[in-house]
């Protein structure tokens, strides 16, 4: 197995070489691929890049690319380079060398409010941009936030998203993580992936602050249940206004919902 993987990873290399960048250390595997860091040898700059077999890529990766390539912003990861040989692809895009969100909790804990907003104030700078190109990331959880050795968000995994256009505002199909989703998305009810982008925007600044998610998924229905009763256990340690903010971010009312715009409005926000 271990010879498999060397002779695998040298392979990779070699391909990499001929399109001027370096395999470094392996950092982890997602569901399509192995993500290892590189080096892009004209100027020496540390990226990332995921590796795909072409015979374990699904009909996301078009649409992944596609999306990212659309997509420029400081808290968005940028796709630098696609490489595509006989039988693999290489998605060269930014590094984040602090992981993800779910192990910068992990590690940490819960976020005091200071740096629960200063997260989430580069979530909502990623995810507006997103949503003012007509673009819904539908997958938002603490696994696909990024973060820099300088701390700064970066916003990833676009297999999900979709490109919505004015003719057709609503969406039917299930995506993403059940602990994020909103109801009316469990429900199999149409929705505006726009609104449950918020939903799911609500859950991750509950977990920052709380260190765990606010719903729990082993029992769909009774989640459901939870989530439509706004059974919501909030932390003593909130003031009023991010206990407003969440309330209103994980309203089971859609219609009712806050929208982005009146996010950045919100008085936690902004103070």
């Amino acid at each position: 197995m271990e010879t498999t993987l060397a002779i695998e990873r040298a392979q990779c290399s070699e391909s990499l070489e001929q399109y001027g960048y370096r395999l470094d250390a392996y950092l982890g595997e997602g569901a399509c691929g192995k993500i290892y860091s590189c080096e892009r040898i004209s100027d020496n700059l540390m990226l990332a890049v995921k590796i795909i077999r072409k015979d374990n890529s699904n009909k996301f990766l078009e649409r992944e690319i596609c999306v990212m390539k659309s997509l420029h912003h400081d808290n968005i990861v940028n796709l630098h380079n696609v490489v595509e040989t006989h039988d693999k692809y290489y998605l060269i895009m930014d590094l984040a060398s602090q992981g993800d969100l779910l192990e910068f909790v992990g590690l940490h804990g819960s976020l005091n409010s200071e740096k629960s907003k200063k997260i989430f104030r580069q979530i909502v700078a990623a995810v507006s941009h997103c949503h003012q190109q007509g673009i819904a990331h539908r997958d938002l959880k603490l696994e696909n936030i990024l973060l820099t050795q300088t701390s700064q968000v970066k916003l990833a995994d676009f297999g999900f998203s979709r490109q919505m256009t004015t003719s057709d505002l609503f969406s039917q199909t299930f995506c993403g993580s059940v602990a994020y989703t909103a109801p009316e998305v469990l429900q199999g009810k149409k929705y505006s992936p726009f609104q449950s982008d918020v939903w799911s925007m609500g859950v991750l600044l509950y977990a920052m602050f709380v260190g765990r998610l606010p719903f729990d998924d082993s029992n769909v229905t009774r989640m459901v249940r939870s989530q439509l009763k706004q059974l919501i256990p909030l932390s003593a340690d909130m003031n009023s206004e991010l206990k407003q903010l969440i309330l209103q971010m994980l309203n089971p009312e859609v219609e009712q919902r806050i929208t982005l715009e009146e996010i950045r409005k919100s008085e936690w926000f902004k103070e």
